[in-house]
């Protein structure tokens, strides 16, 4: 009996099969968020920013946000759209190729047929090259259009059925038409095959330029040829099910349909990561895909929709790991070991970058030894809490790097401590000592020979209802201890007399007196996570507080790490936060764990991070994480006045009753898109800049008359603006009796009514005076006769 127990406690069972895949943070839209339909056909970018999906019902356009669709009753010549692109020539013109309705053309807003010159409608490719000629490949052969002109390409020399055309360095241009691949020199104005070293064999049907100018083509048996030029370099094997389309991104890993992986450079050696439903993906069959300007990458599926992956590097793994910032264990190795309520899980990854996971089993699985717990790694050794209260050191040893661990029972350290203690937990410090921590104090476990017990710390110098919770030991050998709900103990190097123990609180500068979890960064400054009041930080005999004020997601840090950079990463209620550990300062973060509990976290080789929830495990490869610095275009998308649309293509002009308007706006950033803010003024209004908003319009009221200038900027995620702000002026017009032409009039008027005015009184005026001057005449008249009768 005694051996059948030592062996079940010695073999480590590993269960492979229904083990959760690694999960990647895929984004999945579909016509529930507005896509017109969800079986898509091809992709691309425009210049402008702009997400162009062909479906089988026509084209939608997706800014981030909201999708607009077009189909054959808006003007598209047909609805099984195949191909794509933007003009280089007349930017913002838009051509389109589909299976039923043949070549369209979308420009200034206005969607026409294009008359190819050929009785085919079957579009199957578009390309236009550095002259401005399109490149029309259909199922009868490829028509050229210069301008409005059609003509025939290759009659004789091209095959039916190209569904490839590319152009490398400007000067020559690649046709895949079935089993051939044509290379057209524009300087010799010939048309030749490229050898690839093949027969007949399987038709060809990928075809990728790389930045460099080699092209790459695939085809129906999986396998992969590399041409630069005319020359053949050579040719690799793709796994079974990986072939076209391909994409390159910006990490040099090749993305095949179906959904493959292949690092550039392990090509040769076969490295590839299969993705399928049980990594995220809503189905199987993924067909199109585009890396955008931002680095996402993008997947159209044939009926699950249009897919995004934002973040190729940060991995999931569900399980239900112990809520305990010491239930994840990182061996010296570079492998993680997670508690859970259902095994202990281990995470490893191969050459190629891809994470796998293993799950074991201490004792028979339908009686495990394990149910939740906390382990440490200190010697070589993986330290576990079991059920019945022991500490089992189990040595870890990997046949083969691509492949799990066994696990071997080599020490046992009894537990004084009653196995229903809530309260136990380990874990290991710098110097590899094994902290065993209960309710009834803590005792630090010398693990390098038989285990044994070199310190206690109990009650006192701890207060009698002591509640350890988080302990740390720094680089000069000092022990803090972080109490439940007392606070903040700091013991003094191999010292446990009380007079020397220094105990801290809110009264001493903690925001909280719950601490959660301590650190110690590169520069000797301990950090402390509280329950209620966010971080504090001890320096020179003082605290720093750092809170939701500051720009903490949550004021409950629930553990810490420290990256080979110095950046602190605080685990939080509502996700990781990264802070700069020299100026305290906020980093950028992608968005993609917000909203997670970490109750643990950590650092890998390499600066790989992990995150553990009670949902599972999260893995970050900081290293390859680019902060989004591409700058968001803005644009204006409407301008309403008094409910009534109008076209801010020309001026817009107002009357004086036109003094309430709406404007509409949006900024293209395909990556964390709903974390996109705008800034924006009103010229003639206010000259300073809005406060960041995520709104997507703005309203004015009562504007006086007068002219206006709008302005808005999008801010991305990672806080970088629109290099150039998205512009409408206006111009509200003065009612008639305000315009000047009017007031001139009016005063003309004026002038010329007091001028009669002033000649009137003064005609009156003279003749007034002439009549009296008349009557003084007559008077004086016969005065004189009088005069002269008397005498």
């Amino acid at each position: 009996m005694r051996r059948t127990i030592f062996i079940l406690l010695s073999v480590s069972f590993i269960l492979q099969p229904n083990l959760p895949a690694q999960v990647l943070p895929f984004h999945t839209y579909t016509t529930r968020e507005g896509l017109l339909s969800n079986r898509i056909h091809t992709m691309m970018q425009d210049s402008r920013g702009y997400l162009w999906i062909g479906s089988a019902d026509g084209v939608s356009v997706f800014d981030g946000v909201t999708f607009r669709n077009y189909t054959p009753a808006d003007g598209l010549s047909g609805s099984y759209v195949t191909c794509i692109i933007e003009s280089r020539k007349s930017p913002g013109t838009m051509w389109f190729g589909s299976l039923d309705g043949g070549l369209c053309r979308l420009s200034h807003g206005t969607f026409s047929k294009i008359n190819a010159g050929t009785p085919s409608v079957r579009v199957l490719s578009l390309m236009e090259d550095s002259e401005g000629i399109l490149w029309c490949g259909t199922d009868k052969g490829i028509i050229q259009l210069r301008d409005t002109t059609a003509s025939v390409f290759g009659e004789g020399a091209v095959p039916s059925g190209v569904n490839g055309i590319v152009e490398a360095n400007d000067s020559l241009i690649y046709i895949l038409s079935g089993p051939a691949l044509l290379v057209f020199s524009k300087r010799s104005g010939s048309v030749n095959r490229v050898n690839l070293g093949r027969g007949a064999g399987a038709a060809l049907q990928g075809l990728f330029v790389d930045a460099r100018g080699d092209v790459w083509i695939s085809s129906a048996d999986s396998s992969l040829y590399h041409v630069h030029g005319t020359v053949f370099l050579g040719k690799n094997r793709l796994p079974r099910g990986a072939s076209y389309p391909m994409v390159l991104d910006s990490d040099e890993d090749l993305w095949f349909s179906g959904v493959f992986r292949i690092p550039l450079t392990g090509l040769a050696g076969g490295q590839s990561t299969h993705y399928t439903k049980e990594n995220g993906l809503p189905g199987d069959n993924i067909y199109p895909m585009l890396v955008d300007s931002e680095h996402n990458i993008w997947f159209g599926s044939w009926d699950q929709g249009l897919i995004k992956l934002p973040e190729k590097d940060i991995v999931r793994f569900p399980s239900k790991i112990q809520d305990s910032r010491n239930a994840v264990i990182a061996d010296d190795s570079g492998r993680l070991w997670a508690l859970a309520f259902d095994g202990i899980f281990e995470h490893w990854r191969d050459a190629g970058g891809s994470w796998h996971q293993a799950r074991h089993f201490i004792g028979p699985p339908s009686h495990p030894l394990i149910h939740g717990s906390t382990g440490a790694f200190a010697h070589g050794c993986l330290w576990i809490v079991c059920n019945d209260g022991m500490i089992r050191g189990y040595s870890v040893h990997a046949p083969h790097p691509s492949g799990p661990s066994l696990m071997t029972l080599t020490k046992t350290i009894d537990s004084p401590r009653p196995s229903t203690d809530k309260n136990l937990y380990i874990f290991a410090d710098r110097d590899h000592f094994v902290w065993r921590v209960s309710s009834k104090g803590v005792d630090v476990i010398d693990v390098s020979g038989t285990p044994a017990v070199v310190r206690k710390i109990g009650s006192p110098p701890l207060p009698p209802d002591f509640f350890v919770n988080a302990i740390w030991k720094d680089r000069n050998g000092n022990v803090w201890i972080g109490d439940y709900g007392l606070g903040l103990f700091l013991f003094p190097r191999n010292s446990t007399d009380d007079g020397n123990v220094r105990h801290f609180t809110t009264g001493d500068g903690l925001p909280d007196n719950g601490i959660r979890s301590i650190m110690e960064d590169p520069d000797g400054r301990i950090w402390v996570g509280t329950r209620y009041g966010g971080l504090a930080i001890y320096e020179n005999e003082s605290f720093t507080t750092m809170s939701t004020k500051d720009g903490l997601p949550s004021n409950h840090i629930r553990s810490m790490a420290c990256d080979s950079s110095g950046t602190m990463w605080l685990g939080t209620s509502l996700g990781p936060v990264s802070i700069d550990s020299r100026d305290h300062s906020r980093r950028g973060w992608n968005n993609e764990l917000l909203g997670l509990q970490v109750s643990a976290c950590g650092v890998l080789r390499e600066d790989v991070l992990w995150f553990a929830s009670s949902s599972g495990l999260a893995l970050y490869q900081q290293a390859k994480h680019r902060p989004n610095t591409h700058s968001p275009p803005s644009y204006i998308t409407s301008f309403t006045v008094n409910g009534r649309s109008l076209d801010i293509a020309s001026p817009v002009d107002m009357s004086y009753q036109q003094n309430s308007c709406v404007i509409g706006f949006v900024g293209i950033s395909l990556r964390d898109e709903n974390a996109v803010r705008y800034r924006y003024r009103l010229k003639a209004v206010d000259t300073a800049w809005s406060s960041p908003t995520p709104q997507r319009s703005v309203s004015f009221a009562s504007l006086s008359p007068g002219a206006y200038t709008f302005e808005v900027r999008a801010i991305n995620a990672d806080g970088v603006s629109s290099d150039i702000p998205a512009v409408v002026s206006f111009v509200i017009h003065p009612p008639v009796w305000q315009q000047w032409w009017f007031i001139i009039s009016l005063v003309f008027v004026l002038l010329i009514a007091f001028a009669a005015v002033v000649r009137y009184v003064s005609t009156q005026r003279l003749q007034r005076t002439v009549q009296r001057l008349e009557n003084e005449r007559a008077i004086h008249d016969e005065r004189e006769r009088t005069l002269e009768r008397i005498a």
